[in-house]
């Protein structure tokens, strides 16, 4: 008793290498076009002036920078450059009590890495501050 391959598994079992080269090449198509880069950090009283890690643009656009107080404690909200020296701010605003900012598609004039950073605005006692400020990159 024999049994008969199809012609499709016949065409896979020839051709193992093809088969992954066409996976691998897949894989880093979806890889590189579906996955975003985003840092955030946590701004509370033991640490007022925080800075998250920093991501990579490549498009001239951060996607998304969001703030979030969760205190009655004012803090700025920003985003910055990394560079030699001094880094670039891009854009700060101030969190108010319990609120939430969202702002999208923000245009930057220079690719490279970028990094969310909060401080505290000195105007309320440091005791309750917290709150988050993160980015999001394609």
């Amino acid at each position: 008793m024999s049994v008969q391959m199809s012609e499709s598994s016949k065409i896979f079992r020839s051709k193992p290498l093809v088969v992954s080269i066409i996976t691998l090449l897949f894989l880093l198509f979806y890889s590189f076009n579906v996955f975003a880069a985003s840092s955030s950090t946590t701004i509370s009283s033991s640490n007022p002036n925080p800075s998250g890690p920093t991501v990579y643009c490549g498009d001239l656009y951060i996607n998304q920078f969001w703030a979030e107080n969760d205190s009655s404690v004012n803090f700025y909200a920003s985003f910055l450059q990394s560079t030699f020296g001094f880094d670039r701010q891009v854009k700060k605003t101030t969190i108010s009590d319990y609120e939430q900012y969202s702002t999208t598609h923000i245009y930057t004039t220079y690719k490279g890495d970028y990094y969310p950073h909060g401080e505290w605005t000195g105007e309320s006692p440091l005791n309750y501050l917290q709150g988050g400020i993160g980015i999001v990159s394609k």
